[in-house]
Formats: structure tokens, C-alpha cells, sequence
């Protein structure tokens, strides 16, 4: 009782622009582990903004929009994907390759995913357009990912993009 007394005193007590800053109504509690955690859980509980944002253009969260998944989403999504398991290898069959301007090739798979390179490929490192391959992406020991693609000798760093 007395920590909801103290939150609402700290929420009524701090400025309009400080009102929109849970953590700052939380110092309050700093002395009190136990109250301060539970104070920034409550005021995590109450967020309804997006991950990742700072709240300045936060917004509801649509239910049901989950958006892509598997392998890559977080790059799609602005999300963080917990790793592990399955979700570390992706095995692919390329149906689509173009490269644009900065010779950076994009991949459309028969999955739907769509992938880009991030780093630029020569001419002779390039993927023919009128071609299938398959294909096997992986994630990065320090983040990232990188395509191996069947009978071709380098691998490609790609990124996600739907």
C-alpha cells in the first residue's frame, strides 16, 4: 500500500514532461531495491509502446500483427528475436536475384523471404538472375548473417529486408 501511495504521489508530483518518464517516478524508490523493481516492472506493464522505442513516437501495438518470422525477422521487424535452437540455420531455394546501382544483390526465396546483400559483389561473384539456387543462411557468431550458397565458393553477408 505504501509503494502505491508513493507512486501516485510521484506520478501527481512530477512536471508534464517528466510525467511521460516512468523511470524518473521510480528513483523515488532507489533506497528500496525491492519497491524500485517493482516499480519499473509496473511501469513496464503499463507501457503500451513499441520495442525498442524510446517513447518519444510510441505507439499501440496492433494484436495479431506478429509480421514476419523465422530466421531474420528482428531485421524486418525492429524487434530482437531470442536466440537458439532452430531458429540459427535456414535452408532456402533463391528464386529471384537482382543487383542495383551499388552491386548489392537481393534474394527473393520460395518461401517469401526477401534478403539483401550488404556488401557488394563483383561481376564475377555475382548470382545469375535466370538461375535457382540453393542455398543456407546462417546467423553470425557477432550478429549479422551469411548466405552459403551451393557451388559457389564465397559466402555472401546479407540482411533481411521483408
Amino acid at each position: 500500500m505504501r509503494f502505491l501511495i508513493l507512486v501516485l504521489i510521484g506520478l501527481t508530483a512530477t512536471p508534464a514532461g517528466a510525467a511521460r518518464d516512468p523511470v524518473a517516478v521510480c528513483r523515488a524508490e532507489e533506497a528500496d531495491s525491492q519497491a524500485y523493481v517493482a516499480c519499473l516492472e509496473a511501469a513496464l506493464r503499463a507501457c503500451d509502446c513499441r520495442p525498442g522505442d524510446d517513447g518519444e513516437n510510441a505507439g499501440p501495438t496492433v494484436p495479431g500483427d506478429a509480421g514476419p518470422s523465422g530466421l531474420g525477422a528482428e531485421q524486418v521487424r525492429d524487434v530482437a528475436v531470442p536466440r537458439g535452437g532452430d531458429n540459427e540455420e535456414l535452408s532456402v531455394r533463391i528464386v529471384g536475384t537482382t543487383y542495383n546501382a551499388r552491386e548489392l544483390g537481393t534474394f527473393r526465396t520460395d518461401n517469401g523471404q526477401v534478403w539483401r546483400e550488404t556488401t557488394p559483389s563483383p561481376e564475377r561473384r555475382r548470382l545469375k538472375p535466370d538461375e535457382q539456387y540453393v542455398a543456407r543462411i546462417v546467423r553470425g557468431k557477432l550478429g549479422g548473417y551469411r548466405m552459403y550458397v551451393e557451388g559457389i565458393r564465397h559466402m555472401k553477408t546479407v540482411e533481411r529486408i521483408e
